[in-house]
């Protein structure tokens, strides 16, 4: 396989991860990063749910796990680090993807919607302490599993899975390592129901 081309700096969350996962050398993992996010009522709640099935869960999954879409129950959102930049890309979209704007939705709506999204963060989702690891070797078992056939690290992979490059602060060791047993991975699972061509590759070997 070809060498995995990645800048370093923007893909040492995931190669981090990784090799806490796999190996057992030193290194420290990110903190989760706490998100600024005003309370709502337990009624606000239901109705951000209720927009949100209604508008999002049929591509980012009924609880936010992923699916079409990459899953929204993280402790940080990539594109979104705040209530507002959420909104924009609701009310806008994200041209180039197959995110749509919002065309239904009041502003009120999509504020319900931003924080019943906040509130599918599980929380500790980071290990809290420093972990065993090693980004070297983490990197180099990331390449030799060919995770870049489905996943992408700072902009380098094919995209087919989740974005990995910050997987290290919103993800800890457990669930990890269930995802790479599989036990967890609710976005395979559903990929391999509705584009099987995905996986034929791995599943033919």
């Amino acid at each position: 396989m070809n060498r995995l081309r990645v800048n370093a700096r923007a893909s040492r969350p995931v190669f981090f991860s990784v090799a806490l996962v796999l190996s057992a050398d030193a290194g420290t993992v990110l903190p989760a990063v706490a998100q600024d996010v005003d309370a709502l009522s337990q009624d606000e709640l239901q109705r951000g749910r209720s927009h949100y099935m209604a508008s999002c869960g049929r591509c980012h999954g009924v609880n936010g796990g992923g699916g079409e879409g990459p899953p929204l129950a993280t402790a940080r959102l990539p594109r979104a680090p705040d209530d507002a930049s959420l909104i924009r890309i609701m009310n806008q979209g994200i041209t180039g993807t197959a995110m749509p704007r919002s065309r239904w939705l009041s502003e009120e709506d999509l504020r319900l919607v931003a924080g019943y999204v906040r509130s599918l963060a599980p929380s500790g989702a980071a290990d809290a302490e420093p972990v065993a690891g090693d980004p070297g070797r983490g990197r180099e078992l990331y390449e030799s599993g060919r995770c870049a056939g489905c996943h992408t690290v700072g902009g380098f992979g094919t995209g087919r899975g989740p974005d990995l490059t910050t997987v290290g602060s919103r993800r800890g060791t457990s669930h990890l390592r269930e995802s790479r047993d599989g036990s967890t991975n609710r976005w395979r699972a559903h990929t391999l129901k509705f584009r099987p061509s995905v996986f034929k590759s791995r599943s033919s070997e």
